[in-house]
């Protein structure tokens, strides 16, 4: 009998014993093909997206020394973060060193009583170049979710909460060259949410741009994790979403295909997705904008897998 080693769904740094995950509806997804960085400050996996449905963000470590911990989508900072306060800066210098925090983000605080939700949003694509990110850092962030933590040297009480604004959904040029896409984070619609204390000023020993340690979750469509190799193909047709923004004109063979599989009763699914250039090694080099992915089963039963060029 074969032993299936349990799946992993925390990131986790070992020795300092900092971790992140990711949940939806309550439950920890799986992460796929971690990767450490060379300097040990970063690690990064790869989950499965699904439009429409809402995650949280959990991040959990020792109380060795004041920290703020803070999540970020696509590379724009969600909040102002959460202030873990050590031991020792409280005055209790009897501790032993073994105290843990446990937070988790649940979406981005509105006001004193209001957060929006985190959740994976269909792809906001754009043709109008003037209105379509261009920012190289940022167009290198699309598709993660992030928690970096930031060491604090010394903090105080603000006399009034701050709340700013929601951040707009980053819109995406069709010909952009950058990533593989399928979904984004975003924010949901506005909810009650209680309290949660007053708001705290710091001083920081590492920057937001370089953080003492880094979470980073890419986050893909089940059918571009089995394209890219990250997790084993599936034998049942999974649902997908539908990239939304301008229509785009099918092509002839698109068409036809469409009309043969739905002559014969076939099940297939589809799905638009935006293919990107990187310098990422996680993302190989590609060449298409646009694929156009369909998936059927052949006549010995197995999964075949279809990219449609544009006539």
């Amino acid at each position: 009998m074969v032993n299936n080693p349990a799946p992993v769904t925390k990131l986790s740094f070992g020795a300092l014993s900092h971790e992140a995950w990711v949940c939806v509806n309550g439950q920890p997804v799986e992460i796929y093909s971690i990767k450490e960085s060379q300097d040990g400050r970063k690690l990064t996996g790869f989950i499965e997206s699904r439009e429409g449905e809402q995650f949280t963000i959990h991040s959990a470590g020792p109380k060795s020394q004041s920290i703020v911990t803070r999540p970020y989508g696509d590379g724009t900072r969600w909040g102002g973060g959460l202030l873990i306060k050590s031991p020792e800066s409280e005055g209790h210098y009897y501790a032993t060193g073994n105290e843990r925090y446990n937070v988790t983000f649940s979406g981005l605080q509105q006001g004193d009583n209001l957060e929006r939700p985190f959740l994976f949003n269909k792809l906001n694509l754009t043709d109008d170049q003037d209105l379509a990110t261009t920012d190289e850092t940022t167009i290198k962030q699309l598709g993660t979710i992030q928690v970096r933590i930031q060491r604090v040297s010394s903090f105080w009480e603000l006399a009034d909460s701050r709340y700013g604004d929601a951040p707009a959904a980053k819109m995406i040029h069709e010909k952009q060259k950058k990533a593989m896409l399928s979904h984004q984070a975003g924010l949901g619609a506005p909810r009650y949410k209680a309290p949660t204390g007053g708001q705290l000023q710091a001083t920081y020993m590492d920057t937001e741009a370089e953080p003492y340690l880094t979470f980073e979750f890419r986050y893909l469509s089940r059918t571009l994790l089995e394209l890219g190799g990250h997790v084993p193909e599936s034998d049942e047709p999974v649902p997908l979403p539908a990239a939304s923004g301008p229509d785009i004109k099918p092509s002839k063979r698109a068409a036809n295909a469409e009309a043969s599989s739905s002559s014969s009763n076939k099940k297939l699914k589809t799905e638009t997705v935006i293919i990107l250039d990187s310098d990422d090694e996680d993302t190989p080099p590609v060449k298409k904008e646009k694929v156009k992915v369909k998936e059927e089963k052949g006549k010995q039963g197995q999964k075949v897998v279809i990219i449609l060029d544009e006539d």
